[in-house]
């Protein structure tokens, strides 16, 4: 049975598909956190025997950054509905025991604070993990 919780920048979901089906067929993670997934809302989306659940990013009509998380559909999970400005998904997974999880992507030039972070992180049901790019570019 896995358990693997995978996160991972790609930069794109489109440009490395066929990377991320080799991830998928080697390791067969319970979960995967995607970040900079590049995706524009009209862009319909889906990894075979997960469910996904994303946010898209698109600044300037291009798309840029946005979050994704790929959960097993062998396990029942459901999204949240985050009140937030940082590029955040998060979903309630049930296996074994509740598991919340959420992944991010700071972009360097979003004005962000502590006080953000922790109204994001009081909409997480417990226990919850974070996973997502932290940007080294980040003033916070």
């Amino acid at each position: 049975m896995a358990t693997d919780i995978i996160s991972w920048n790609l930069n794109s979901i489109s440009a490395k598909y066929p990377f991320l089906q080799l991830l998928k067929h080697d390791f067969a993670p319970f979960v995967l956190c995607l970040q900079e997934t590049n995706l524009e809302p009209s862009q319909n989306f889906t990894l075979k025997n997960y469910n996904f659940y994303r946010r898209d990013d698109i600044p300037d009509a291009h798309a840029k950054g946005g979050v994704a998380i790929a959960i097993q559909s062998k396990y029942r999970s459901d999204e949240i509905q985050l009140q937030t400005i940082i590029q955040a998904v998060a979903a309630r997974t049930y296996f074994e025991k509740l598991l919340t999880i959420c992944t991010i992507y700071l972009h360097h030039s979003l004005p962000l604070d502590q006080q953000e972070l922790q109204k994001l992180f009081s909409q997480l049901a417990t226990p919850f993990l974070v996973t997502g790019d932290f940007n080294v570019h980040s003033t916070l």
